[in-house]
Order: C-alpha cells, then structure tokens, then sequence
C-alpha cells in the first residue's frame, strides 16, 4: 500500500496592485499576506530596490510581523509621509518562502 501525503504549499502576495500610486505625504501600507505555511518564518526582510530596508529612522518607517491564524503570517512595511525617493521597487522576502514584490510609486501633487 501506498501512501501520499499532500502538503499545503504556501502562497505570498503583496496585497493590492502590482504597480501603487500614492501622494507625496501619504502613508504607506505594504502588506506582505504569506498563506499556507505550516510554520511561521522566523523573520520577513523587506527590500528597496534590491537594498535591504534597515537602519531605518521610526519616524519614517516601520516594520511589522504577526501571525494571525495556524497557517497565516502578516508581514508589514509602513512608509510614513512618503517621498518621491522611497519611490521604487519593494519586495517581502521570508525566511522559509520565494519573495514577492510591488512597485511604489510616490507622486507630487494631484
């Protein structure tokens, strides 16, 4: 007899549109929804045009992980009063998963 066990295979978005529009000043929520995973990742890096977001200053940015289900994680980049540099490609890399990515757009004005 013959066994075959079937294992969930995680999923990873970015929530939203690939490509998000926002105003110079706006806040920005990038949440990074990793579904499926039997466990959680021990840590999720956020990149910024392939450099890794850290150093960062509380004021301006903020990162967040919280597991919210048995099979759910939540990872969440905050932009406060976005400017036209944090612009860019950002992409949520889990310890244990492929990444994923959106690409910000900040625009002034209108």
């Amino acid at each position: 007899m013959t066994f075959v066990l079937l294992l969930p295979v995680p999923k990873i978005e970015i929530v939203g549109e690939s490509d998000m529009y926002v105003k110079t000043g706006s806040t920005v929520n990038l949440k990074c929804v990793i579904t499926q995973s039997l466990e959680e990742p021990a840590y999720i890096f956020w990149y910024h045009d392939n450099e890794r977001v850290l150093n960062y200053d509380r004021n301006t940015k903020d990162i967040r992980m919280e597991r919210v289900g048995p099979d759910t994680t939540i990872g969440t980049l905050i932009i406060y009063n976005g400017r036209r540099e944090d612009s860019g490609n950002y992409t949520c890399s889990p310890s244990n998963l492929d990444s994923a990515s959106v690409l910000l757009h900040v625009l002034n004005g209108e």
